[in-house]
Formats: C-alpha cells, sequence, structure tokens
C-alpha cells in the first residue's frame, strides 16, 4: 500500500470513529435530527415566576453536542448584539436552556468561545418548554407566553424576521390564541 492509500484509509476510520462516537453519546440517529427549521406558536413557559421583571425573552435551547448548534453561533452572537442595542427594549432577557441531561460546564465553554453571552444559562428539562429538536429558538412576552418558536438551523431570511420582531417590539404586542 502507499502512503496516499494510507492515509485515506486513516481518514476514513477515523471519520467513522468520530460517528460513531457522536452517535452513541448523544443518543441520536439521522432520522432524530430535524434538519428544517420551522416556526410555530405555542402555549406558556410555566416554568418562571418573575416574568413581571421582563418585556420578554429569547431563550435559545441548545447542547454543547449539537453541530447546528455551533453553526448558528454567529447568529446568536448577531442576536446578542440586537438585544442590547439601543433599537430594542432593554428588558427583554436573553437567556440559554440545556437540558438537564447535558453538561453545564461544555455549554459554558462553548458559549465563551464563540463570545455569545446570555443573561441567564438554565439547566431545566427541556421538554418542559414543549422543546424536541436543538437548536429551538423561543420567543417569550412579558407574561411567559411562547409567541414563536423556531426549530432547526434557520435561514437568512428568518434570521432577518426574529431580529425585526425583536426591533419592532411586536413581540410584546402579540397575543396568542390557544
Amino acid at each position: 500500500m502507499g502512503k496516499l492509500e494510507i492515509i485515506a484509509h486513516s481518514t476514513l476510520l477515523l471519520a467513522i470513529i468520530v460517528f460513531v462516537v457522536f452517535t452513541v453519546f448523544t443518543g441520536l440517529d439521522d432520522s432524530d435530527l430535524d434538519t428544517t427549521a420551522g416556526t410555530q406558536e405555542i402555549g406558556e413557559v410555566k416554568l418562571f415566576e418573575d416574568w413581571d421583571k421582563y418585556d420578554g425573552a429569547v431563550l435559545l435551547a441548545l447542547t454543547p453536542s449539537c453541530p447546528y448548534c455551533i453553526q448558528s453561533m454567529p447568529f446568536y452572537k448577531t442576536l446578542q448584539k440586537t438585544l442590547k442595542g439601543s433599537q430594542v427594549n432593554r428588558r427583554f432577557a436573553f437567556m440559554a436552556v440545556i437540558d438537564t441531561s447535558q453538561s453545564r460546564r461544555l455549554q459554558e465553554r462553548m458559549l465563551a468561545k464563540y463570545q455569545v453571552r446570555v443573561d441567564t444559562l438554565m439547566v431545566i428539562p427541556v421538554s418542559d418548554l414543549n422543546v424536541e429538536y436543538v437548536p429551538t429558538i423561543l420567543i417569550v412576552d412579558g407574561e411567559g407566553r411562547v409567541q414563536h418558536k423556531w426549530i432547526g438551523m434557520l435561514d437568512a431570511e428568518q434570521e432577518s424576521q426574529i431580529e425585526q420582531l425583536l426591533i419592532d417590539n411586536t413581540l410584546v404586542k402579540l397575543k396568542v390564541v390557544i
């Protein structure tokens, strides 16, 4: 075998090992991944008692091992700047949520690596928020009602839509009919 063949076989073997490790440790296979970003309106976030001190919140449901979460980090950093900018009501909380099965320390390191600063990093059962897949972005009004939900990686139009909702302050004016 030549050098090139050895390198090719080694690379293939390494890729297989990484795939197996990722699949085993995340407990997901390709059928579990939602790669199409969707949006929907849903009910209330009942976990939080102190929504009255915020006009609304943006919640990011993430996991440190999610490749789509990592690829979305540049948008989360942009979203952070938008929320803290002068065009947006400053009483909006920017929160990250990870499931109790995930490592808080690893998530903190991932957010720090991409310079995404959140007001709070919560470790809670994400199923309590009706989150099934990550990444998920929830936009919540000041009363804890989820106004919008985006699942998966977002395209540029969806990212723009989220930013515009926050800039226009339409978030606090929306009412959900359940």
